[in-house]
């Protein structure tokens, strides 16, 4: 059974649609993203291990090729739970301009440890508009199939 509020809960993967547990006002709406955030386990991370996150949850926000107001504001309220420095926003801000390339964002450098929290993370900003387009739940999708494959270690393929 999907979890309320997340994308399997969403009706038809093939038509762009509003989630219907996300709350409707813009305000509690991007309260409840916020809080899939995770943010006691946001504040554990180091300070690459946060950049990499920004990078997928930057990467997961150009999805549906547009990066909408909502969005913004997520990755806003992640950069200031991160507590990023200066240098490390600019960095944020350049990625909603130009999304990284899909070589910075290899799933497989995801810690095992810090999966579920990337995928929380990720799925927040996709709800954070109250809309889930096709691109959006197809590359979170795969992006969930790709990070429920342990990665290949000493003696693996």
């Amino acid at each position: 059974m999907p979890k309320r509020g997340s994308l399997e809960a969403c009706e038809n993967p093939r038509k762009k649609h509003r989630a219907p547990e996300i709350p409707s006002s813009r305000s509690t709406r991007f309260a409840y993203a916020a809080r899939m955030s995770r943010e006691s386990e946001l504040s554990e991370l180091s300070r690459g291990d946060r950049r990499r996150l920004m990078k997928f949850i930057c990467s997961f926000a150009w999805a549906d090729l547009e990066i909408r107001p909502e969005e913004r504001e997520f990755v806003a309220r992640i950069v200031t739970q991160l507590d990023l420095d200066a240098r490390e926003r600019s960095e944020v801000e350049q990625w909603l301009k130009i999304p990284p390339s899909p070589e910075a964002v290899d799933p497989m450098q995801i810690p095992l440890s810090q999966r579920e929290l990337f995928l929380d993370s990720i799925e927040g900003v996709i709800l954070s508009d109250g809309e889930v387009a096709p691109e959006e739940r197809d590359s979170f999708e795969l992006l969930k199939d790709l990070l429920a494959t342990p990665p290949a270690g000493p003696g693996g393929s």
